[in-house]
């Protein structure tokens, strides 16, 4: 059996709305605690510095941009950047609730996004298929 995977925008951005409320726990249990080490090996490779501005794509709730505010080095300023509200609003919850002011999190389709912005370090420990890849039909 060949399923087809429907990539478009629309359908994605439900799909993750639709997960958000149990994502966290489900993505931890079922990868048995990997997704976690994952993200934590993904954020020890950037080798950030104090004061570097860090992206966060495909950023979900957050997760690695809490890894990178909770980290050695200070002054960091974090830009997590997911396309499925649902998400973003649980991330925007996480952030307040621990105060991590040097965290921005943003709604958008991380390839369409508009205007230039400069990164020292850039982050994409989760989303392997993005909304952009519209599905020919």
């Amino acid at each position: 059996m060949n399923a087809e995977i429907d990539y478009r925008s629309e359908h994605l951005v439900d799909l993750f709305n639709r997960m958000a409320r149990t994502y966290g726990a489900v993505n931890l249990m079922s990868s048995f605690g990997f997704s976690h080490l994952w993200r934590k090996a993904c954020v020890d490779a950037l080798g950030v510095q104090p004061g570097h501005r860090c992206a966060d794509l495909m950023a979900g709730m957050g997760e690695s941009s809490v890894l990178l505010a909770h980290g050695p080095v200070t002054g960091l300023k974090i830009d997590a950047i997911d396309f499925c509200p649902a998400m973003t609003s649980k991330g925007r919850e996480i952030v307040e609730r621990l105060k991590l002011s040097e965290i921005s999190i943003q709604t958008a389709d991380v390839l369409k996004l508009e205007g230039a912005a400069i990164y020292d370090r850039v982050c994409a420990s989760s989303g392997g298929n993005s909304p952009a890849k519209e599905q020919n039909e």
